[in-house]
């Protein structure tokens, strides 16, 4: 298990228990708190963990909520705000509250000892009652919130980790075609792996260019080049010697997928991403790498893996 996967397996499961002790146990502000702050971490969010450390400590007077990014919509819930006023309080403090606020009815109602200096400073017990009820009532809906960061982040990562399960299908079928009929291809894709590694303008560069050859690698194991032009199912002669790697792909594939529809879905994908690449070429012929960035590679990778993978299901 890769360390990616470890930490998205660590923090799915850090939401879930926080959903388990919000749901099934009446925990104690500090110890939910420290749950979703894990969850915080594991996640690397600082949006989240500067609202958590607020919700630990209290907010301050001058605070401006647009600054906590997504996850406004879960201060948003906690009622913390309403109209011409916001509850700054730590939710810590408000249990605390909450809790000195029973004994004190619960001693006035049961004649136990108290002193008659805190009676005086306190409300009539129906007064003291609704402001414990406020109390609570303030209290769940921060902890509403704190539910709601869990659950958003736990669907989040449960739909990630399917489709990290999706991709790495088709990955292994990649993997496992390119060791089967071209290993060189299986080596470049390796090469593009460790470019993407270095993070630089040049490597990211050569790791488009890979992808490139990886492709025409592909294309002269599955549809080798020939001087004679390919009529494909439209009747249009398509040339398919050693530059037009597309056109043999294409080829390839038409002649091994029967459903028009399927046909049709490759296709685009491959035009996709070979004008991806040859644009890449493109600039670097002339000397241009600077457009180039991580997020681009990284896109132009998963394409090329899910192409292979289309490729590997037709073999």
């Amino acid at each position: 298990m890769n360390q990616g996967h470890s930490k998205h397996e660590a923090t799915l499961q850090a939401a879930t228990e926080l959903l388990d002790l919000l749901e099934n146990e009446s925990p104690s502000a500090e110890r939910v708190l420290m749950k979703a702050m894990r969850v915080a971490r594991l996640l690397g969010d600082g949006n989240a963990r500067k609202w958590l450390v607020m919700e630990q400590r209290g907010y301050p007077i001058e605070f401006d909520a647009t600054k906590l990014g997504w996850c406004k919509t879960f201060l948003d819930q906690s009622g913390r705000r309403v109209i011409g006023h916001f509850y700054s309080e730590s939710l810590p403090a408000i249990e605390a509250a909450i809790d000195t606020n029973k004994q004190i009815l619960n001693k006035s109602r049961g004649g136990g000892s108290i002193s008659m200096s805190v009676m005086s400073t306190r409300d009539p017990l129906e007064k003291l009652g609704n402001k414990i009820t406020h109390l609570q009532q303030r209290a769940s809906a921060i902890r509403g919130g704190i539910h709601s960061f869990a659950t958003d982040v736990s669907i989040a990562l449960d739909f990630g980790r399917r489709v990290a399960s999706i991709f790495d299908h088709a990955r292994d079928s990649a993997d496992k075609f390119l060791s089967n009929h071209c290993p060189h291809a299986l080596e470049q894709l390796r090469s593009v792996e460790d470019r993407l590694g270095e993070q630089n303008a040049e490597s990211l560069s050569q790791a488009m260019l890979t992808c490139r050859r990886l492709l025409m690698t592909v294309a002269d194991v599955v549809f080798p080049a020939s001087k004679d032009s390919y009529v494909d199912s439209s009747g249009t002669p398509r040339a398919v010697g050693n530059d037009e790697y597309k056109n043999r792909l294409l080829a390839f594939v038409e002649q091994r997928l029967k459903k028009d529809v399927d046909q049709t879905l490759v296709r685009v994908d491959m035009q996709h991403l070979a004008a991806r690449l040859d644009r890449l070429y493109e600039n670097t012929c002339k000397g241009t790498h600077a457009s180039v960035s991580v997020s681009e590679v990284r896109q132009t990778i998963i394409h090329t893996y899910l192409f292979l993978a289309e490729i590997a299901e037709s073999v």
